[in-house]
């Protein structure tokens, strides 16, 4: 499981949209789950839109809080059995 932490404005560029960064490193023979946790609308936005695009085989979801992000993140691991 990994959880990924973006600070405001560090989501703010439409040229991160172009790649599906998980597929091209196989990210997904690795994952199990993902949680991001955004600090500002703008990263919650681009960060929906990206994963519409390039949907991922592992569950991920968007937090604003890292504690939610947590406990999720450890559910997926328990349902994956890891």
């Amino acid at each position: 499981g990994m959880i990924a932490f973006f600070p405001p404005g560090t989501l703010g560029s439409l040229a991160v949209m172009e790649v599906d960064y998980f597929r091209a490193t196989k990210a997904e023979e690795q994952l199990v789950a993902l949680a991001i946790v955004s600090a500002d609308s703008l990263g919650d936005a681009l960060s929906t839109i990206y994963y519409r695009y390039s949907p991922q085989e592992f569950p991920t979801r968007m937090f604003r809080d890292e504690s939610e992000a947590r406990t999720w993140l450890m559910t997926e691991l328990e349902k994956a059995g890891v």
